[in-house]
């Protein structure tokens, strides 16, 4: 069955203007640390006063050296500093293991990152400061072949030339905050390079990176089965126009990747309604992977909940037949969710 969906931009009371997302190219090798910058920028999206946005990465290092990977604010103008107001964030990052599946340390950092609230404000430097007019958000160093996933919700208090970047750079480099600040967004050349996690080039493998303008959906359903978060793979190429309506939108500043859907519409928050309201009864079921780890919103409380083909995800909803769902970076999408009494 088919899912007609609204998109919206509110999913807990805020309203968020724009959704940056970047998880392409998604491995670092060496190869992207090599500038005299010594690292890349996934991401370099203006923005603008008064508004909030919402930023997510998700990123693997190959480059056999320790980075420093995260999501900051530059700042190009020599004259007027910037202001800006964290109000969630979350960052994880872990070694994956057979015990260990990538997606553990995404759901841990979605969870984390929904539950969250904070208000600290930071200022952006003018440009012709120390660190050249950049101020990291949130960041973390990794060392190791790890996966890294971080998240943060911040509002633009004032500023006209401020910019959010989501960098990843050589943490050998003790001035790495201004090195983030100068680094360059990914370009076609780059995606020329070999990753080394594939052997392929980066530009071979599909990307969501871009800024999205709504970053909630909704959608009533009956009983019958139905599935979403369905990016598909076509001759590598991701086909974001599945069964459902609505459910994908194409993203503006992208990378120059051949084709930029979002497999999986990760980080986009879905509010599901049971039209049935004697069926309480929930089942979620992964469809393209064996199993998977959700974080889901039931009865008023955001979880994470294991699912596999063999064991779905269940649960009871005590109070109307809503829930919220979220898939973590490190799942595949396609899941299919049914009501039942």
């Amino acid at each position: 069955m088919a899912i007609s969906f609204t998109q919206g931009k509110d999913y807990d009371g805020t309203s968020i203007n724009s959704f940056i997302y970047s998880n392409g190219p998604e491995n670092i090798g060496a190869n992207l640390l090599d500038t005299s910058a010594y690292g890349r920028a996934f991401t370099i999206i203006p923005l603008t006063a008064g508004q909030v946005y919402e930023a997510e990465f998700y990123n693997w290092n190959y480059s056999g050296k320790t980075i420093q990977i995260g999501i900051g604010i530059k700042n190009t103008s020599s004259s007027s500093t910037g202001s800006i107001t964290i109000l969630k964030s979350a960052i994880k990052s872990g070694t994956v293991t057979t015990s260990n599946p990538s997606y553990i340390v995404g759901a841990e950092m979605t969870l984390e990152f929904l539950k969250s609230s904070k208000s600290q404000t930071v200022t952006v430097p003018v440009g012709t400061s120390s660190t050249l007019g950049f101020t990291p958000l949130l960041s973390t160093s990794v060392m190791g072949t790890k996966v890294i996933n971080g998240r943060v919700r911040f509002k633009v208090n004032s500023g006209s030339s401020l910019q959010c970047k989501i960098f990843a750079v050589d943490a050998s480099q003790a001035d790495w905050e201004k090195r983030a600040g100068i680094t360059a967004k990914i370009s076609s050349a780059d995606l020329n390079l070999i990753d080394p996690a594939t052997n392929k080039t980066y530009g071979s493998n599909s990307s969501a990176t871009g800024v999205y303008s709504n970053i909630q959906r909704y959608g009533a359903l009956g009983t019958s089965e139905y599935a979403f978060a369905m990016g598909k793979f076509s001759n590598g190429i991701v086909i974001s126009a599945n069964n459902n309506t609505n459910e994908f939108q194409n993203p503006t500043n992208t990378l120059p990747f051949s084709q930029n859907g979002n497999l999986g519409n990760y980080g986009i928050v879905y509010a599901f309604y049971g039209t049935n309201t004697n069926a309480k009864k929930v089942t979620l079921t992964p469809k393209q992977s064996s199993s998977g780890r959700y974080v889901v919103k039931v009865n008023g409380t955001w979880v994470s909940t294991d699912a596999s083909k063999t064991s779905p995800a269940k649960f009871t909803l005590t109070s109307g037949t809503s829930f919220w769902f979220v898939l973590p970076g490190g799942n595949y999408g396609d899941v299919s969710v049914q009501y039942s009494a």
